[in-house]
């Protein structure tokens, strides 16, 4: 593996960082979100590809500069932004390196190439609702895990089985420090392949925090399948119509819609009869 990446700064309004940003996340290895900035770490194999997507928005006003970065200076960088988090005065998110005494359940994060520190909006709703829906011994699917912070989070909340799925291989070794950091090594059933070839969706909360192209294509998937809860994250308020015209389709309840910034969190069940 090169051991060389670009890391890509991207300054502008926060509507426009967050459009930009749900573009080109499903290529960026991680994101540090500013009140005016995104950086992004990058591999050098999708330069081109994230030039393109850059030029695409050449009608907005934004300032771009990549700058090529080795890749262990990720977890240093991470230090100047990385501030402990509250989740409803009922769980905190902390760096690894804080070593302080919190009265509230608390999880530590590494962080490192997989994304989810608990900063960015999308990870940040989930968590707001997980706190107040989970009940003890849920099972809970992590679609899209990541560093795993949602997987460990329902742990943390009194889940019992709780299986993730990550497509990135790149993120098995931050999601197994992280499972360690927590005391959950082999509590957690994790396999890496690609989240739509999953078959398994028998859990009682079913997390997805991925791009709106996978979750329509989920939402479509699970239709003929008896699911409770699912929570899809990952979606901007611009996308709302779209994707609430696709549930409906599909026939799903909505349960809840909440928004934080420019984003969106959807939560839909589906009710069976089978008389």
């Amino acid at each position: 593996m090169n051991n060389l990446w670009q890391k890509l700064t991207i300054t502008a309004e926060k509507k426009i960082l967050e459009i930009i940003s749900a573009d080109i996340i499903q290529v960026s290895n991680g994101i540090i979100d500013t009140d005016s900035s995104h950086i992004h770490f990058i591999e050098n194999k999708d330069l081109e590809f994230i030039k393109k997507k850059l030029n695409k928005y050449n009608y907005f006003h934004f300032k771009f500069q990549f700058e090529e970065q080795k890749r262990e200076n990720w977890h240093l960088a991470w230090k100047e932004n990385f501030t402990k988090i509250n989740i409803n005065n009922k769980l905190n998110i902390i760096p690894d390196w804080d070593n302080s005494e919190y009265h509230q359940k608390t999880i530590k994060i590494k962080p490192g190439m997989a994304f989810g520190t608990g900063h960015h909006e999308t990870t940040y709703l989930i968590l707001e609702q997980l706190v107040e829906k989970i009940l003890p011994n849920m099972s809970v699917l992590d679609l899209g895990c990541g560093s795993g912070i949602l997987s460990i989070a329902a742990k943390k909340l009194g889940a019992g089985n709780v299986t993730a799925v990550e497509l990135d291989t790149e993120c098995k070794e931050n999601f197994n420090e992280n499972l360690f950091l927590n005391n959950f090594k082999n509590e957690v059933s994790t396999h890496y392949m690609d989240v739509l070839k999953w078959d398994d969706y028998n859990y009682d909360i079913i997390l997805a925090n991925i791009n709106k192209s996978i979750i329509k294509k989920l939402i479509v998937l699970l239709s003929e399948k008896p699911v409770s809860k699912v929570f899809l994250t990952g979606l901007l308020i611009d996308d709302k119509s779209e994707v609430i015209s696709l549930i409906e389709e599909n026939n799903f309840n909505i349960e809840c819609i909440k928004s934080k910034g420019e984003w969106l969190l959807i939560i839909i069940d589906k009710s069976f009869d089978y008389e």
